[in-house]
């Protein structure tokens, strides 16, 4: 019997699940989705290292009453997890590096298994409907980026902004009038680099195939996050068979494959971004149906529901359940 734990803040103490552990004598695996879990209470932990040594003095606050609550609060965890020897799992190749690393996780036993999704959803069947819905003619260059918030910090748009400032100056007119840039999420304000492109935006999508269909209608789905566990709508888009363009950071680094399912461009580097948005402007079609089916191939193989499932199946043995 295995307890798969995913996300339980403001559900179940760590002393909680203990407690169902112990009752019905199951083996305990934590399912990260972000970093929550190994850290005194921040699910991201950007440039501090507090997580890997115990999340003393916490910066976040200068009150030594909540850096001692902090504090107390991951030595509660230790001392729990120590009792329950979990199996770590997680959800990209970058979030396991930091699990590995931290002060809570570091001495359990650690695998990787990608989100997966179901096939017949996230599919490029929905291509030519899509684009026909959107008012996108097949010679349109297509280029998505979506967020619950675009504003957020961690989605990084300010990077993409000045990555699409230096875009508008750098490439033909047939180009820039061929390129559509699309948005999904919530806008706080009007975003002066978006006039200089054939803009759509979509506020907000509530089914979820109408979101799935998204992916397969566009031609790049472009993800600037700069401190991010998954995100997910990576795996969305690659198996959606839709090339991804993304800062060197979580899940992208597992799924992203330079020239061949998208782009890896350096950390914070809008340069970078506006670099690699150019040449892949200038593939050719075929060159660029080309990665869409080599993104269809690897989100095959890496990010299906059965994928996820057989990924569980096959480390049976190691969890020793």
């Amino acid at each position: 019997l295995l307890i798969i734990v995913y996300y339980v803040s403001n559900f179940l103490s760590v002393e909680q699940i203990k407690e169902i552990s112990q009752h019905y004598k199951a083996k305990v695996a934590f399912y990260l989705m972000d970093m929550g879990p190994m850290t005194g209470g921040c699910h991201y932990a950007w440039n501090c290292t507090g997580y890997l040594e115990g999340c003393y003095a916490c910066p976040i606050t200068s009150s030594k009453i909540h850096q001692k609550l902090i504090s107390n609060e991951t030595t509660r965890r230790h001392n729990t997890y120590i009792d329950l020897c979990p199996v770590v799992i997680s959800g990209s190749g970058w979030l396991s590096k930091q699990a590995k690393d931290s002060y809570l996780f570091s001495s359990f036993q650690h695998e990787k298994i990608l989100i997966g999704l179901d096939p017949d959803v996230y599919s490029p069947h929905w291509r030519h409907e899509t684009r026909e819905k959107l008012g996108f003619n097949e010679n349109d260059v297509v280029i998505y980026f979506g967020a619950q918030n675009v504003n957020d910090p961690r989605k990084g748009f300010e990077y993409l902004n000045n990555a699409l400032v230096q875009l508008a100056s750098k490439i033909l007119p047939n180009q820039l009038s061929q390129l559509k840039i699309l948005t999904v999420g919530k806008i706080d304000k009007e975003i002066d680099s978006l006039k200089s492109f054939n803009h759509t935006h979509i506020p907000y999508i509530s089914n979820e195939i109408e979101f799935a269909k998204i992916y397969s209608g566009v031609d790049l789905f472009i993800c600037p996050s700069v401190e991010d566990s998954g995100p997910m709508m990576i795996n969305e888009s690659i198996l959606s068979g839709t090339p991804v363009l993304a800062f060197k950071m979580g899940v992208a680094i597992d799924l992203v494959i330079n020239n061949d399912t998208g782009y890896l461009a350096e950390l914070e580097n809008s340069a970078s971004l506006c670099n690699y948005l150019i040449q892949f402007i200038n593939l050719s079609l075929s060159e660029k149906e080309l990665m869409r089916e080599r993104c269809r191939s690897l989100g095959m193989v890496t990010t299906t529901k059965k994928n996820q499932i057989d990924g569980f199946s096959y480390y049976n043995e190691d969890f020793n359940l």
